[in-house]
């Protein structure tokens, strides 16, 4: 079996000693190529001779150095932000010098380290899942909201037997934004900006309203063959580029448009529901013990029996 990180390349900050040092040591134990850097050159020499561990010198408060490092041994596969530094004593004890230190090492550093090194990770189109989640409960009930998902390939993957809202979250820089394998799941009121696909449903009933979703070339909203989609009131707005390569499910290509909106047979919109901003009143979980409705209105009982105010 191959080690975990077998052919990735590691920049590591502040490997001379501590976190950095130890981790510098890890990443090479797991099979990875490690740039370790350090502007202590005297205690980054302990790793030399370490196997698969190559030091430089690096000021991580100096943006020309970090460039040119990053130009020379880039590009990475994982950046480990590890320099830093904890001012000693208490607020009080802090003078403004000591506050512009911990600033510029504790921030801009990392944002300087992170500006030079993304650009190549985004360019291979490389990435890993941000939250993958797995309910294992069909009576599982989980509730997500208020997030920033960023810089994910794949942003959120919900699976399993359960049911999900997942609502007010901003995620950007992704391929997929959210692929969901549920029962149910409620998506409301996000803003959404992915490259591919922003909402993808494999399997299960899926609310979807009130979304943002921009930038995307493939689909807006899809469902899988699987899958069952209830949506209103999106705003979904395309990355022109990839008007000709949109999947639009089994519909003629004659009859396409340039906007990636599914329209498949999986669409149900309630027709009462599109003024509606109460959404758990028309999309509520269905109950075991629901009574059949007439014909013409919503076959799903409220959660707990009671409709609820909130998404």
């Amino acid at each position: 079996m191959n080690p975990p990180l077998d052919n990735k390349h590691v920049l590591v900050t502040a490997a001379g000693q501590g976190i950095g040092r130890a981790s510098a040591i890890a990443f090479a134990r797991a099979g990875a190529t490690v740039i370790a850097t350090d502007i202590n050159t005297e205690a980054l020499a302990t790793l030399d001779g370490q196997g698969g561990i190559t030091t430089r010198r690096l000021d991580v408060l100096d943006d020309a150095a970090v460039k040119a490092v990053v130009a020379e041994t880039g590009p990475f596969d994982v950046l480990f932000n590890c320099a830093g530094v904890v001012h000693g004593g208490t607020i009080m004890d802090m003078a403004d010098k000591d506050l512009d230190f911990a600033i510029d090492l504790n921030v801009r550093a990392m944002i300087r380290t992170i500006r030079a090194v993304l650009p190549a990770m985004l360019e291979r189109g490389e990435g890993s899942i941000g939250m993958e989640i797995k309910l294992d409960s069909s009576g599982s009930i989980l509730t997500m909201n208020d997030m920033k998902v960023l810089y994910f390939s794949d942003a959120i993957n919900i699976s399993g037997t359960g049911e999900a809202l997942l609502s007010h979250t901003l995620i950007s820089q992704s391929d997929h934004a959210i692929t969901a394998s549920l029962n149910r799941i409620r998506i409301v009121e996000n803003t959404i900006l992915a490259r591919e696909v922003g909402i993808n449903i494999n399997r299960g009933t899926a609310y979807i309203g009130r979304n943002q979703i921009a930038h995307i070339r493939t689909a807006g909203i899809l469902a899988g063959r699987d899958g069952e989609i209830r949506a209103v009131d999106n705003d979904i707005d395309p990355d022109d580029s990839g008007c000709q390569a949109l999947q639009w499910g089994g519909i003629d290509p004659a009859q396409r448009v340039c906007t990636p909106w599914y329209k498949g047979s999986q669409f149900d919109v309630p027709g009462d529901a599109n003024e509606q901003y109460l959404f758990d009143q028309f999309w509520p979980r269905m109950g075991a013990s629901a009574e059949a409705e007439p014909k013409g209105k919503l076959g799903y009982a409220p959660l707990n029996g009671q409709p609820s105010n909130t998404p």
